[in-house]
């Protein structure tokens, strides 16, 4: 498994910054969409979104939002470096709000 990080501006936090000045005192909506990179026959290849599959979140502040942002690099990072099944043991181990349902 490989996984790589792109940054597309030059500040890579103005768009969290933007979202908090458009919506005063409202917190930071993030969807994480994952998209599969799909060659139909006879045409050129391109990333899709996969369907039905997204998370919603919410960040109280800019600070949250880049430190979900570190976070999501080290998970990615932790799952090429050490394979899914070890990163998956020590995720479950972590107790969740539906952990105490």
């Amino acid at each position: 498994m490989q996984s790589e990080y792109g940054r597309d501006l030059a500040d890579e936090d103005r768009p969290v910054f933007e979202a908090v000045e458009e919506r005063p005192g409202k917190t930071i909506k993030l969807r994480i969409h994952p998209m599969i990179f799909r060659r139909p026959e006879g045409k050129a290849g391109m990333y899709r979104a996969w369907k039905d599959v997204h998370w919603t979140l919410e960040c109280e502040t800019p600070e949250e939002a880049f430190a979900l942002r570190e976070a999501m690099r080290l998970l990615f990072r932790a799952i090429c470096d050490s394979g899914l099944e070890p990163v998956l043991t020590a995720l479950r181990a972590v107790k969740t709000h539906e952990d105490a349902a």
